[in-house]
């Protein structure tokens, strides 16, 4: 139950892109204590590993800062309709594990949804409508254009020039008629160099030529070298910025906010005795296990779920916080945890 045969799936070749992105995962319907002791030991494995496939594919929550990212990119991709030169994108921008490619991946999925509503079957005619690529480490303007390259399957001669890539990579980019594009780890190019200047170079020459709308996100990167100097004040220009942040609880609108994502995450667990509305009452512990961070509590929550399907005992799947302390957690999250003082709003989340 614990091992499958399974196929790495890779953001960064369009093929597997635009399987994840179809996926609809779907909780599974959950039968009664007497319709799950009704079935036969096959037919309860197989509900195991139903469930806990749903969970390996990553609970998610609409939260207030992926709502941010999905309205804030749809109004680029709006004002870029029809608009020959300047397009305008959005910069995702933040500390590690705040949920950036897990917002991107929404923000992919609810445009290639959008396209595919309008333009049905588009795959049969070879259209990619949303790109994604992650920035090498230590890029080269060269090796920059080679990771789009390697997203459409471009098998180009090693002898290549940059022109010769780049001049292919525009041309499938607007033969597949790619919407939207995803520049992940943007933060590899927020060091001033000379290598780091020519592949930035090399993204604006891309959006200057196709129709395409871009989204950057990477760590921090409103806050390094990559917006200063005439490069960056023409990405400043050009971008707006959505930074992501772990979740406070210093206001009463951030416990009410804090609240609502625990919710949300509790309503999707695929658990025979639990009660989405039981994890309010560990709320304000959640907060300070995870430091506010989406990433750590869903590691928590999916951690936790996929243990208590193992334990066979459906009386016993629900998540208490006695349970829940056994479920390890990152070693940030940790520190930031020992770190955290409980403040009247923390306080307030227990009530």
């Amino acid at each position: 139950m614990i091992f499958t045969e399974i196929d790495a799936v890779r953001l960064d070749r369009h093929e597997d892109l635009n399987l994840l992105l179809a996926a609809k995962p779907a909780k599974p319907e959950l039968p009664s204590f007497e319709q799950y002791a009704a079935l036969t030991r096959q037919q309860r494995q197989d509900l195991d590993a139903l469930r806990l496939d749903y969970l390996a594919g990553g609970l998610t929550a609409s939260t207030p800062q992926v709502k941010a990212l999905i309205r804030n990119v749809r109004l680029a991709v709006l004002g870029n309709r029809g608009r020959a030169s300047g397009r305008t994108g959005v910069m995702v921008s933040g500390q590690s594990t705040v949920g950036k490619t897990t917002a991107c991946i929404a923000v992919m999925r609810g445009l290639r949804a959008m396209y595919s509503h309008q333009y049905p079957g588009f795959e049969g005619r070879g259209e990619i409508p949303v790109a994604y690529v992650e920035v090498p480490s230590g890029s080269s303007a060269k090796a920059m254009i080679g990771r789009f390259a390697h997203f459409y399957g471009l098998e180009l001669p090693k002898s290549c020039t940059l022109e010769e890539i780049l001049h292919a990579v525009v041309t499938a980019m607007r033969t597949c008629s790619t919407q939207l594009v995803v520049v992940d780890e943007l933060q590899n190019l927020s060091r001033v160099s000379q290598g780091n200047g020519e592949s930035v170079d090399v993204l604006k020459s891309l959006s200057n030529q196709v129709p395409s709308t871009f989204v950057y996100s990477g760590i921090n990167i409103h806050r390094g070298g990559l917006l200063t100097g005439e490069r960056g004040n023409q990405i400043s220009r050009r971008f707006t910025l959505l930074e992501m942040h772990r979740y406070g609880n210093a206001t009463k609108e951030e416990v009410k906010a804090w609240k609502g994502i625990v919710m949300a995450f509790s309503e999707q667990l695929p658990l025979l005795a639990h009660e989405p509305k039981s994890l309010l009452k560990t709320a304000a512990w959640l907060h300070k296990r995870s430091g506010g961070n989406i990433g750590t509590l869903q590691r928590i929550l999916v951690g936790g779920s996929q243990l208590r399907i193992l334990d066979g005992d459906p009386a016993q799947e629900t998540l208490t916080r006695e349970y829940m302390e056994a479920i390890p957690i990152d070693m940030a999250a940790e520190t930031k945890r020992g770190q955290l003082d409980d403040s009247p709003a923390l306080r307030q989340l227990a009530g």
